[in-house]
């Protein structure tokens, strides 16, 4: 397993981010403050729980051989959109109400690593 996760270090590192997020926002109910029609779903703990499912599709991929290419795609593709919606919701948190404590710029750099990672993924099977 070592060896699987030593040969996917960007795949562990999303994965293990995914979840941490995760945990942050079932931790913080009140995380999202803007706007007030919108703020208690995001604030949800599902939200967070998807961030963890993300995750943990992330590391049960490396852990089962890391050689589905399918389901990279798809794990890739499902993560990207996950963190760019949580990037434009944070950049939206800090135009409206000026929020210093949303991190979207580092999340859109996460969001564009997920990015360069799928492209560079290999889509024929085999490890990368």
């Amino acid at each position: 397993m070592l060896k699987l996760i030593r040969d996917n270090p960007m795949h562990t590192v999303l994965g293990l981010l995914h979840i941490g997020l995760g945990l942050f926002l079932i931790g913080h109910d009140v995380y999202f403050k803007w706007p007030p029609g919108f703020r208690d779903g995001a604030n949800d703990d599902i939200v967070g729980f998807w961030f963890m499912i993300v995750g943990a599709a992330y590391l049960t991929w490396i852990i089962l051989g890391a050689d589905n290419p399918r389901w990279n795609r798809a794990i890739l593709v499902v993560s990207t959109m996950t963190m760019a919606a949580l990037t434009t919701y944070q950049w939206l948190h800090w135009i409206a109400l000026g929020s210093d404590s949303m991190p979207w710029m580092s999340n859109a750099a996460v969001t564009a690593f997920i990015i360069v990672l799928a492209r560079g993924s290999d889509t024929r099977g085999g490890n990368h």
